[in-house]
């Protein structure tokens, strides 16, 4: 268990913990992304999908709402809880301060930005949510260094 945390080299490429870890989590994220989709499109999510719409109708049809709604909750609970484990091990420790309010805003926010309906509609809605921070991040920083430019220059009248 040590091993993954040693850098590993081999000529001039060197993987250091961070990479390492960055390389497995993109591939559990693809793993569980693709899972995810074919659940969507399976029998079982064509179920989650009937009764999430309308139970009683979906009862009518044959679906069991209560076995549904079960599969739903164990589904979504392993990948929060393979989250949560992805989280502790980047973060090597564990609690609760990064989980304020503003979590839940963003990750409301990246839902919305790229809809509900599709699976790696959220992950687009994720890049488009980081990519408008670094953007709003990048323009407050041409702000302030254009303010000090403007505040560190000569008067005219002196």
């Amino acid at each position: 268990a040590a091993a993954i945390y040693d850098d590993w080299s081999l000529g001039p490429l060197t993987m250091t913990f961070e990479r390492k870890l960055y390389f497995i989590f993109l591939v559990i994220a693809i793993v569980v992304a693709w899972i995810a989709r074919n659940i969507h499109r399976s029998n079982t999510g064509r179920a989650m999908a009937a009764v999430r719409d309308h139970d009683l109708a979906a009862s009518a049809l044959g679906v069991n709402p209560a076995r549904a709604k079960i599969m739903a909750f164990g589904i979504s609970a392993f990948i929060a809880g393979m989250a949560g484990a992805m989280f502790g091990m980047q973060q090597q420790y564990i609690t609760i301060d990064p989980f304020d309010w503003n979590v839940s805003v963003e990750c409301s926010a990246m839902v919305v930005l790229g809809g509900m309906g599709a699976v790696f509609g959220a992950v687009a809605g994720a890049v488009a949510d980081q990519v408008g921070l670094r953007a709003v991040a990048i323009a407050e920083g041409v702000v302030i260094i254009s303010m000090a430019s403007v505040a560190s220059r000569p008067s005219i009248n002196s």
